[in-house]
């Protein structure tokens, strides 16, 4: 959907394909692209939208989409690399489709999947590795859930792609210069591309989403239903809306008439319907919160009025808003069991704020940057 937050972004990826459609013609300043946003941005409604406007427009091309975290396990496959090895392949001529992975340095991190940092690297077969290696579009979501192990061998896919002038897109949360997990190997190239980011959605956009979506799914809410929605739903994009609105989607069936804002709050019980994140999610938003207002987690928790711990307060807050999804009831009570409508108004607060204060406009990118 056309939004203003996805303008560069949508404009980059029509050029990245019309390099899909003039086959071996993706040159380094649209390819690789690299999409970055915080969730809900619609990084990965871009990428399915590109795979379908190729299915449609141009079927005579081939195209893979994949996320990272599955690309990896084609790269780094424990099973497969613990399977039997004949005596006599280790005396072979080496593959010249084959993609070798070198034995990486060791890397020491929690966020690595602990079946993907204990596998074995190895040459990976070239049955398996052709279709990406040859197709004319390869799309891949979410790089900043990469392995780093793997990394060896997905730079040796995008400098072979690169050298055949074959069109890559990505997907992360971060840019390239805050995958801080991954080698500089593997970011420089990334960077190397187009790289674009996309932003928060405004509130406008998001009512503009919300309203499209409640025609296109023939949900009759009414006008205070519609708004009471939207103070479901302050920050973040796209994942927040379409979470609720399937958890109403069965429910309105055994109601007749327009949906109104007392009957959605019967309908959609309490606690997170969209929530991925966990409390231990809203303890790391408020620690670093803090840690960059040289406060503690437990000011920012509790009764204080003072500017500079108020501020920071709605500041966390709003990230958490945006980055969990949690209803405003559960962010309440983990700050200090603080009403629904405090939470609200600590949102709307901040984002009234943004237009008119570059400044915190900053921290709040910097910390979302960090934190997703």
């Amino acid at each position: 959907m056309p939004l203003p937050e996805n303008r560069s972004a949508r404009r980059a990826v029509h050029r990245w394909l019309a390099a899909v459609h003039k086959f071996g013609q993706a040159s380094p300043r649209v390819s690789p692209l690299f999409l970055f946003g915080g969730p809900g941005t619609g990084k990965s409604l871009l990428l399915h939208w590109a795979l379908e406007t190729i299915a449609r427009q141009a079927p005579q091309r081939t195209a893979q989409l994949l996320p990272a975290k599955e690309l990896a396990e084609i790269f780094l496959c424990r099973d497969r690399a613990a399977a039997a090895t004949p005596p006599s392949a280790s005396a072979s001529a080496p593959s010249y489709d084959a993609i070798t992975v070198p034995a990486p340095a060791t890397v020491t991190t929690d966020a690595t999947p602990p079946d993907l940092a204990s596998a074995t690297p190895h040459a990976i077969d070239s049955d398996e590795v052709a279709e990406l290696r040859d197709c004319d579009a390869l799309l891949i979501d979410d790089l900043h859930q990469f392995p780093p192990p793997a990394s060896e061998a997905l730079i040796a896919l995008l400098d072979r792609r690169k050298q055949r002038r074959q069109a890559t897109l990505l997907t992360a949360n971060v840019g390239p210069a805050q995958l801080d997990r991954l080698p500089h190997r593997l970011t420089n190239r990334l960077a190397a591309g187009l790289v674009v980011a996309l932003e928060p959605w405004s509130a406008t956009s998001r009512e503009k989403f919300l309203r499209k979506q409640l025609q296109s799914r023939k949900i009759d809410v009414d006008a205070a239903g519609s708004q009471w929605l939207l103070t479901q739903f302050p920050g973040g994009g796209a994942r927040p809306i379409l979470g609720l609105l399937n958890a109403l989607e069965p429910l309105r069936k055994h109601h007749a008439g327009p949906l109104t804002a007392e009957l959605l709050q019967r309908l959609l019980p309490p606690g997170p319907t969209v929530a991925t994140e966990s409390e231990s999610d809203l303890e790391r938003i408020v620690r670093r919160v803090a840690q960059h207002y040289r406060l503690s987690p437990a000011q920012l928790r509790g009764p204080s009025r003072l500017r500079p711990i108020l501020q920071a307060r709605q500041l966390a807050i709003y990230l958490a808003r945006q980055l969990t999804g949690l209803p405003l009831a559960q962010i309440g009570r983990y700050f200090g069991n603080r009403d629904h409508t405090t939470i609200l108004h600590a949102c709307q607060k901040i984002e009234a704020q943004l237009s008119d204060d570059p400044s915190l406009a900053h921290t709040l990118r910097h910390l979302r940057a960090e934190l997703s």
